[in-house]
């Protein structure tokens, strides 16, 4: 699989969550089998990287062949982002192991005015 690319939009202090489906081409039109997989992401950071929290989702009589994942970020996470462009990666641990990167780019974070 290719990876794709996805760009992350945040308010820097506020959680986030972002939905992906994933699919096999690039017609979109064969879902990604998550049964069995774990979804793992990241944003890469000067000082490192911050765990992103990942889930196959799971909805009603939809299974995890559907290829749905659920992306967030807590605001605490969110607020350690002082710059204003990182990049991120999403990948999944299939049921043998491997790991295959499924989504990647960049994430935008604003100062968010409310806080």
């Amino acid at each position: 699989m290719i990876p794709g690319d996805y760009t992350l939009n945040l308010f820097r202090g506020r959680a986030e969550t972002w939905r992906a489906q994933l699919f096999q081409d690039a017609a979109a039109t064969e879902e990604v089998d998550l049964t069995g997989c774990t979804p793992l992401a990241g944003i890469s950071t000067p000082d490192g990287k911050i765990d992103l929290t990942c889930a196959v989702v799971v909805e009603g009589a939809i299974d995890a062949t559907d290829g749905w994942v659920e992306i967030s970020i807590t605001a605490e996470d969110s607020a350690l982002l002082t710059g204003t462009l990182y990049s991120w990666t999403l990948g999944i641990t299939d049921s043998l192991g491997d790991w295959n990167p499924c989504l990647k780019g960049p994430v935008m974070v604003q100062k968010d005015d409310s806080l």
